[in-house]
């Protein structure tokens, strides 16, 4: 229990960075040439970069891009992926068979590099790295958006509607939809994770945002450059991604707890 009310914490210091920031992010970029490779020190958290930059501020403006970047992703992929996955679990056989022979072509490639090939083709930038993930992250919601919808198309209350002659548009919004809310956000959860750790990971390799604009995986990828003379430069932008990716996981795996036993409830009748 302490832990789950710890990544709360975290979650919520993190949230009030990103909205924190924006409005103080001045002097971020500011070169100071007498501080480079500062060490930590009082006022100097995480010390001093290559350019005599400050890195605490600099991780703290990193998260200000990173993690709307990643909730927008997610929500696309959400949006996108679950009215594929409804249409498949709905609809006939030849169409439910193209959909899934889609989803299979792209579930047959790792889903990092072939979002690096997409951003590889559309070339660097955030915008495009964004577009690369979205790309490949609606699968994971269409796949659990059917799986559910075919086991929910046969329930009683959905066969009821239907002999009643609701549209099916109908159908899907009042009797089907809402019973994906729950699953689907849990997967949105674990999917805001990865996102982050793949946004991280891709601006690492130089395909995300270009500097000067800070973001945790231009931190990490320039650090490793003067590993050897200024290894503390490594540890902010490396702290930060762990502890928000850790706090996300354990709050996500309490979510899909929490909703196991919510699912398991009996259903009282009237």
């Amino acid at each position: 229990m302490k832990r789950q009310y710890g990544s709360l914490l975290v979650l919520c210091a993190w949230l009030f960075c990103v909205l924190w920031v924006p409005r103080h992010a001045a002097g971020i970029h500011d070169v100071q040439l007498a501080r480079m490779f500062a060490l930590p020190a009082p006022g100097l958290w995480f010390g001093a970069d290559e350019l005599g930059r400050a890195i605490a501020p600099r991780v703290l403006a990193g998260a200000a891009v990173s993690v709307p970047l990643a909730a927008g992703i997610v929500a696309a992929s959400l949006l996108f992926g679950s009215f594929v996955g409804i249409l498949g679990g709905w609809s006939g056989a030849i169409s439910s068979r193209i959909i899934v022979a889609v989803m299979d072509l792209f579930q047959a490639f790792p889903g990092l590099l072939l979002a690096i090939a997409f951003a590889g083709i559309l070339g660097p930038g955030l915008g495009n790295v964004a577009l690369a993930l979205a790309l490949v992250s609606w699968v994971s919601f269409a796949r659990l958006a059917r799986a559910q919808t075919v086991g929910l198309r046969y329930r009683e209350h959905v066969l009821a509607a239907r002999a009643l002659g609701t549209p099916t548009y109908q159908i899907l919004i009042r009797h089907v939809a809402p019973l994906l809310v729950g699953p689907l956000l849990v997967e949105a959860t674990f999917s805001f994770a990865t996102t982050i750790t793949a946004e991280a990971g891709m601006s690492f390799l130089g395909l995300g945002a270009q500097p000067p604009t800070a973001t945790w995986g231009n931190m990490l990828r320039e650090a490793t450059q003067f590993m050897l003379i200024a290894p503390h430069m490594i540890v902010g932008p490396g702290l930060a991604l762990l502890s928000l990716v850790t706090a996300i996981q354990i709050f996500g795996e309490r979510l899909r707890r929490g909703w196991r036993g919510l699912s398991d409830l009996p259903i009282e009748r009237h």
